[in-house]
C-alpha cells in the first residue's frame, strides 16, 4: 500500500516578503518598495532575515522564491520556454485549442482566462491567434504575470500583444469584461493529490500562494453568464466534472477540456 504524500512545506506558508537582489542596488531598492507599496506585502531591510516565500526583484526579472532550507528553484513567468513554434506546438489539434473551438473559432476568438495562475495557457492560446483576457486575483502572481509579459514583448511581442492582464476576483470582473467574450476558461485549482507523486513546484507554489478554490462552482455560474458561445473547464482525467452536462470532452495528457456550450439566453 502507497503512503500518502507527505505534505509540502509550502502548504501553509503563505508570508511574502519583498526584496532586491542585489540589495545595494538604488534602483532595484526603489522599484522592491514601489512593488511593495502596490500589493500592500512588507518590504525586507537588508539585514532582515526572512524565512518563508520572497519576492525578488533582480535586474533580469522578478521571481518568486522559497525559504532556501528546502533549495528550491526560484519561479518566474517565462514564456520563452513553452513551445508555441514546433507544428505540435502551433498545431489547432492541440486538446485545448479543440476544446476552445479548433480552426474555427480559435483565430481572434476573445478567450478570457478567468484563472490565469502562470498563464501558460493563456500564452499558448494567444499564440493560435486568440486575443486572451487573463484574470488573476492574487496579486503576487498576477505582478509575476505582468513581469512575465513584459519580457515577452522582446521575443513575440505579437503575441504578448494579444494578451491582456486585470488583476481581480474573476466572479466580480466577468460581468464587466468588454467585449463580450466568446469563451471563457476556466482553471480551477486541482484537488490535492493523494498519490505519493508530488505537484511539480511551480504548482505547489502557486497552491501555496493562492489556497483551493474552494468558489469554483459559483464561478462557474459566472463564466455561462458571461461567455457567448462555451465555457472550458481543465480537470485532471479522472476527477469528477466541475458542473454537470458537458457536451464534449477533450483529453490531453494528464488532464481533460470540458465542453460546456452557451444556449441561447431569452
Amino acid at each position: 500500500m502507497k503512503r500518502p504524500a507527505a505534505a509540502s512545506p509550502l502548504a501553509t506558508n503563505r508570508s511574502v516578503k519583498i526584496i532586491a537582489d542585489p540589495e545595494d542596488d538604488p534602483a532595484l531598492r526603489r522599484s522592491a518598495d514601489g512593488l511593495a507599496r502596490r500589493l500592500n506585502l512588507l518590504a525586507t531591510e537588508p539585514a532582515e532575515p526572512s524565512p518563508g516565500m520572497q519576492l525578488a526583484v533582480t535586474p533580469l526579472r522578478l521571481e518568486l522564491r522559497i525559504n532556501a532550507e528546502h533549495r528550491t528553484r526560484p519561479v518566474c513567468v517565462d514564456f520563452s520556454k513553452l513551445d508555441t513554434s514546433s507544428p505540435a506546438g502551433r498545431s489547432s489539434r492541440q486538446p485545448l485549442a479543440k476544446a476552445v473551438g479548433g480552426r474555427k473559432l480559435v483565430r481572434d476568438t476573445h478567450v478570457v482566462d478567468a484563472t490565469a495562475g502562470w498563464g501558460e495557457d493563456a500564452w499558448l492560446l494567444a499564440s493560435l491567434g486568440c486575443r486572451v483576457t487573463m484574470i488573476e486575483r492574487s496579486p503576487v502572481v498576477a505582478a509575476l504575470l505582468a513581469d512575465g509579459l513584459e519580457r515577452a514583448k522582446q521575443f513575440n511581442s505579437d503575441v504578448a500583444q494579444r494578451i491582456s492582464l486585470v488583476v481581480g476576483d474573476a466572479c466580480a470582473v466577468l460581468p464587466g469584461i468588454k467585449p463580450q467574450p466568446g469563451v471563457v476558461y476556466l482553471d480551477p485549482m486541482f484537488p490535492v493529490r493523494r498519490s505519493s507523486a508530488l505537484e511539480r513546484m511551480p504548482m505547489r507554489v502557486l497552491r501555496a500562494v493562492v489556497g483551493d478554490d474552494a468558489d469554483a462552482p459559483g464561478l462557474f455560474d459566472a463564466a455561462c453568464r458571461a461567455a457567448q458561445r462555451r465555457v472550458v473547464v481543465k480537470r485532471p482525467l479522472r476527477a469528477e466534472p466541475l458542473a454537470p452536462g458537458p457536451v464534449a470532452t477533450h483529453k490531453g495528457k494528464g488532464v481533460r477540456y470540458d465542453v460546456y456550450p452557451i444556449t441561447a439566453r431569452p
